[in-house]
């Protein structure tokens, strides 16, 4: 069994599992889907029982015999699309017959099932292990049947059997029992391909990924990505697997047996969508008045809004001709909340200096028999420029039958205040009311009444804390924009200028450590948004809760950019260490919320980056783009640039070239390198597939041509590695700038080499004099003289077998001019 740990503490090892003793004891306190998982293997020993009534004669159950060992079970992933049965029995059969599968009898049954019974035992593991199945496009999803299972869709389509593969497994995890341990993190293991079988058995590491068959949850997030512990010679080594799912999904339901194309629910989406872009027609004569009242702000804020008090596109609007007289809008408010005319007052909202929107007086006798146009004029008059008429409407109620008053009288000393209650146990903020508060009264004076108004007892104590404004042009960094300060309960509100339309949230007075503990704590995430082709500049400022989701926040960014379809919006973290966006980007539907989205490392940053594509991130899944930086010896680190290659996965490293020479006009030959800790770690070979090229961010893809000594090389020349290195005060190596190929010929001394090294890099002759030459092996240095053979330490080494082969190094200072045309780029 696994466990899944929200937040991941120590990685457990899974030494017994390899030495074949007994499973550790792990922690199992939660199963929330997250990106990346740790394996863990729980006590074996733990039983539950079962306890609800069944049939408790095994051998009832049981006497169909052994003739299921060879029947499966399958349904088509679109119902819509499912062929006719004589056209599709003619169609499987040819095609588990040019894979040597020879099938018994094929049934149909009702609910969109169908029953495969085959010859042999080996036949249906074949036709179960070399899918998934398509016919005419359409897949066809096989389980194994038996008793016990249902013909009920409604029942079945909670689990499918998925073939995942496990890339990136260590030699030591090639064994059966813990690949299962491992496959079970997914789901239910249910069997092994042939290849991966052989692999365990003979204990040799052959092949780039583990396929296993696991019948998966549908109702589950899936996972992509697991780490797991295993002891090497220096202890224990910690290896991320990736996780890959061939089969199709909907993205937006998570179901496995329909595409985002098939998908109801993304339809219906979509339509709304249209529906929301309104006609401009009559716009020189027609007025929008939308009117927001307590209600609207009860059902936004804490939900859609944190700040300020209402979002007035969503509340309660009409449009009216611009002569209409405003005492027709009453009645127009009248029938929509019955509330009558004569228990209307409405108030005006203006914009602050700081950014804010808030009620800033009532209407006048006078002014509500002006026309709704007139009203207009003058509400723009005060710092409003939108083509609407925004009001608030002010209600009195009172008595448990919510009978409804006119509105009070209000003196020059009356403030109309806005409350919210900040509760640090399920860290949720709501509006709770308004009161009329005197200038001349202290918070204290009220504290009995906002007990009453939550519930509160009438002495408890409480904490009070202005809502002052989030900035959306402070040049921070990171952190909060908010300003959110502690209100003094003993100085009146004139003092601390408390005016109509100023909002002051509360909580309890509590001893209790929590993690956002106090309303500023819990109101600090105003995140800037930038776009990734212009990463200095912030394109805008959105305020976002810490609760909100990977959902949440793509569509509120969706509704800034004005785009319909989330899914192709991608998002980036911000590297604060490097002042830029982090080389891979957020994972889409990342499971987790704002936080996690901001964080790196250990430290949350209100900055994140944001790209619209042209192709949905579901569909980019079935793609992979790599960052490859295209670089020649006289290419300066101004001039060189990333390009971003996105091909689909089966495709090969001769594809990548091409669209690389497409970008940097070129016909020279090329060849595609990964560069680790400014080392050359691998040269891809042309037909290799891009689907396995390890593209995380401490690796970078180098394209560069291929230089004319390096296809003229004679029998006895070698090519050798040549990296820039410094050595610090502990004598460590540390290699910097950007390595390259030489070719060195038979009996060439140093002397020779090192001008053409020097032509290479095209280094000042005061400049180069500095620089030292050595062979470095392992980390160990040995410098070499002018007339010495280089080619003679290289002899005794086979470069091509070793992780980390040998080279030559140049010992240089980096801080020279020349380390930028070196390309520094890690």
């Amino acid at each position: 069994m696994l466990s899944q740990h929200t937040e991941p503490r120590e990685p457990v090892q899974v030494d017994a599992l390899l030495n074949g003793t007994q499973p550790m004891e792990g922690d199992g306190s939660s199963n929330m889907a997250k990106k990346r998982r740790i394996v863990e293997v729980v006590d074996e020993n733990l039983q539950l029982e079962h306890v609800k009534p069944f049939i408790n004669n095994v051998s009832l159950v049981n006497k169909t015999g052994p003739q299921w060992s060879r029947v499966l079970c399958g349904s088509f992933t679109v119902e819509e699309q499912e062929p006719d049965f004589s056209y599709f029995n003619d169609r499987i059969r040819n095609l588990w017959k040019a894979h040597d599968i020879e099938i018994e009898y094929i049934m149909k049954k009702l609910k969109g099932f169908y029953i495969f019974i085959f010859n042999t035992d080996e036949g249906m593991l074949d036709a179960l292990e070399k899918g998934p199945w398509t016919i005419d496009d359409v897949q066809i999803v096989l389980k194994r049947w038996g008793p016990g299972h249902f013909l009920d869709k409604h029942k079945e389509d909670k689990k499918n059997p998925v073939w995942i593969r496990m890339y990136d497994m260590p030699c030591g995890l090639w064994k059966l029992d813990v690949v299962k341990i491992m496959s079970s993190m997914f789901g239910i293991p249910i069997g092994v391909d042939v290849h991966t079988r052989h692999i365990c058995e003979i204990g040799s590491h052959t092949a780039e990924y583990a396929r296993v068959l696991v019948d998966v949850d549908t109702t589950r997030d899936l996972v992509d990505a697991i780490s797991v512990s295993f002891p090497n010679s220096n202890g224990y080594l910690l290896s991320d697997l990736r996780i890959e799912y061939p089969i199709s999904r909907c993205s937006f339901s998570k179901a496995f047996d329909h595409t985002d194309r098939n998908c109801v629910g993304a339809k219906d989406k979509a339509n709304k969508l249209n529906e929301m872009h309104l006609k401009k027609e009559q716009q020189d004569t027609i007025i929008k008045v939308a009117v927001a009242h307590d209600q609207d702000l009860v059902e936004q804020i804490g939900k859609d809004i944190y700040f300020d008090l209402v979002d007035h596109n969503k509340v309660w609007s009409f449009c009216v001709e611009k002569q209409m007289p405003f005492n027709k809008v009453k009645e127009e408010v009248a029938r929509a909340f019955g509330v009558p005319v004569e228990c209307q007052r409405f108030w005006t909202w203006a914009k602050r200096q700081n950014h804010t929107y808030r009620p800033y007086r009532p209407l006048t006798r006078l002014e509500e028999t002006k026309s709704v146009g007139e009203l207009r004029v003058a509400y723009n008059k005060i710092g409003n420029a939108e083509a609407e008429l925004n009001l608030f409407l002010e209600t009195t109620v009172i008595g448990p039958d919510s009978r409804l008053l006119p509105p009070p009288h209000i003196s020059k000393e009356d403030i109309l205040v806005f409350f919210k209650l900040y509760d640090p146990d399920t860290l949720q903020l709501r509006y709770v009311g308004r009161l009329f508060v005197r200038s001349s009264e202290t918070p204290t004076e009220i504290i009995s009444k906002l007990n009453e108004m939550v519930g509160f007892s009438p002495d408890e104590e409480i904490e009070l804390y202005e809502e002052i404004k989030f900035d959306k042009y402070q040049e921070l960094e990171f952190g909060s924009c908010v300003m959110c300060e502690r209100l003094d309960k003993r100085s009146s509100f004139r003092s601390s200028q408390i005016r109509d339309g100023d909002i002051i949230c509360f909580q309890k007075l509590s001893q209790i450590e929590y993690k956002y503990a106090d309303v500023p704590s819990f109101l600090e995430h105003v995140v800037r948004f930038r776009s990734l082709d212009r990463p200095n500049e912030d394109a805008f400022i959105l305020e976002l809760s810490k609760l909100h989701t990977y959902d949440d926040v793509a569509d509120r960014v969706a509704k800034q950019l004005d785009a319909a379809d989330t899914s192709k919006i991608r998002f980036t973290r911000h590297n604060y260490y490097f002042k830029k966006p982090e080389s891979n980007p957020i994972q889409y539907r990342f499971q987790g919320h704002l936080p996690d989205m901001l964080r790196h490392y250990i430290q949350d940053y209100g900055i994140m980056y944001y790209e619209v594509l042209n192709t949905s991130l579901p569909e980019l899944q079935h793609m992979k783009t790599l960052r490859v930086a295209f670089y020649d010896a006289t290419t300066t680190k101004e001039e060189l640039a990333i390009h971003n290659i996105s091909l689909p996965k089966q495709s090969t490293v001769e594809d990548v070239l091409t669209e690389i020479k497409k970008t940097v006009k070129t016909d020279a030959e090329l060849r595609l390198l990964q560069l680790r800790s400014n080392m050359i770690y691998k040269v891809l070979t042309p037909a290799a597939t891009i689907e396995g090229i390890d593209d995380k961010y401490w690796t970078l893809l180098r394209a560069e041509k291929i230089p004319e000594e390096e296809k003229d090389m004679g029998t006895r020349d070698r090519r050798i590695h040549v990296y820039h290195f410094t050595r610090e005060a502990d004598q460590e190596v540390q290699n910097f700038g950007q390595p390259f190929f030489l070719v060195i010929r038979v009996n060439e001394t140093l002397a020779a080499v090192k001008v053409r090294i020097q032509h290479k890099l095209q280094v000042p002759d005061e400049e180069f004099s500095k620089w030292k030459f050595a062979f470095v092996y392992l980390s160990n240095v040995k410098y070499l003289q002018d007339s010495d053979i280089v080619s003679h330490p290289f002899l005794r080494t086979r470069d091509n077998d070793l992780l980390l082969p040998p080279y030559l190094g140049l010992e240089h200072t980096r801080n020279t001019n020349r380390l930028q045309q070196l390309g520094c780029l890690n």
